[in-house]
């Protein structure tokens, strides 16, 4: 191999120099090469070096670092929510169904304790009460008389027992009994309706207090404020047989989270608006119990009383209390006037449970 020193020496003197030039640049040729070589196996050294640093420093970060990928928070929170309304889907139900619960244990005491106590010998502490005829006193009086039937709604329910009720909607139960000693009518009416409780309450408000449900000519007898739910009105529901019977009565609807009471009373002695000759002494409760988002379970009591005659409210005859159903007992031998008035009274009762249902097929 010829060197490339620039120090090696040839036999042609003439030459000498070009020989010294190649090799001079031959030299520095090689020396490039090396130099180039050297600088090219730095970088690919170095870059290495860098690559191998990078891949650590991929791994130590994540570990380093205490904030996460926004992507993975969205997700968490999205999951927090989901859980968040199950958990507040499952303690509505659980109030709903303590809500039923403390109701029924609350039914079942009353059918126990209250039941002998308060309403004992058909004497109810709401019975022959008065209004005076100062508006401050009617008003407080009005107040007295609902509240009293509101709160012994669960006493009433239990004197009247109901059958027990199935989970399947549309069930109606309804009865009427005519007592064999002094002609009180009870009529009781159950249904398991299939809408919710605050559709049931507002329609009832309506049917009661917002308008003229039963159809007779009312008239409004004191101005009451709209936030008492409550109304006291007259009507005239007597015939061409026993002539006018005309009746001062209250509603009132109380309301709950889960039920709904409307209270309705037939006020016997008025100072301020005098009653006629005949009064009919008459109570009654309409509940309506959420059974569900969806259900709700109506229950009626009313309570009729025999016709009441005169200032002193004795009770009237038996032919009187006919001619309210359009009897005439003297067409009838006397043996038969229990059962025709029996009659009567069932032919009114289907009257009243078409016009229920014709109610309920009218609620949305």
């Amino acid at each position: 191999m010829p060197s490339i020193s620039p120090s090696a020496k040839s036999g042609d003197g003439n030459s000498k120099p070009m020989r010294k030039t190649k090799c001079r640049n031959a030299y520095q040729r090689e020396m490039q090469r090396i130099y180039r070589k050297a600088e090219a196996d730095e970088r690919q050294r170095l870059r290495d070096q860098a690559a191998v640093l990078e891949a650590k420093v991929a791994v130590l970060r994540p570990a380093a670092s205490t904030l996460l990928p926004w992507q993975h928070v969205a997700i968490s929170l999205r999951d927090e929510l989901d859980a968040s309304h199950t958990t507040h889907a499952d303690l509505r139900r659980r109030v709903r169904r303590i809500n039923l619960l403390a109701h029924l244990m609350h039914a079942y005491a009353s059918s126990v304790l209250a039941s002998s106590t308060l309403l004992r010998g058909r004497t109810e502490t709401w019975q022959h009460v008065s209004l005076p005829a100062a508006m401050p006193a009617r008003a407080l009086g009005l107040d007295w008389i609902t509240r009293q039937l509101y709160y012994n709604t669960d006493a009433v329910l239990s004197q009247h027992a109901f059958p027990p009720c199935t989970t399947r909607e549309g069930q109606t139960f309804f009865d009427i009994a005519v007592s064999d000693t002094d002609a009180t009518v009870v009529i009781r009416h159950q249904r398991l309706v299939a809408r919710p409780l605050a559709v049931l309450t507002a329609a009832y408000h309506e049917f009661f207090i917002g308008g003229n449900g039963f159809g007779y000519a009312i008239e409004d007898l004191d101005t009451l404020p709209a936030t008492e739910n409550m109304v006291y009105r007259r009507r005239n529901v007597g015939n061409r047989v026993l002539g006018d019977l005309v009746q001062n009565y209250v509603h009132r609807q109380f309301t709950a989270p889960t039920r709904s009471v409307l209270v309705a009373r037939n006020i016997l002695s008025d100072d301020k608006v005098p009653l006629g000759l005949y009064k009919r002494d008459a109570s009654g409760w309409v509940v309506a119990t959420a059974m569900g988002a969806d259900t709700t379970l109506v229950q009626e009591v009313w309570s009729i009383c025999p016709l009441l005659k005169g200032a002193s409210n004795d009770v009237a005859p038996f032919a009187d209390e006919a001619c309210l159903y359009g009897l005439d007992l003297r067409t009838l031998p006397p043996a038969l006037h229990f059962s025709a008035l029996q009659q009567a009274v069932h032919r009114l009762g289907q009257s009243v449970l078409a016009k229920r249902a014709q109610f309920f097929d009218t609620v949305r």
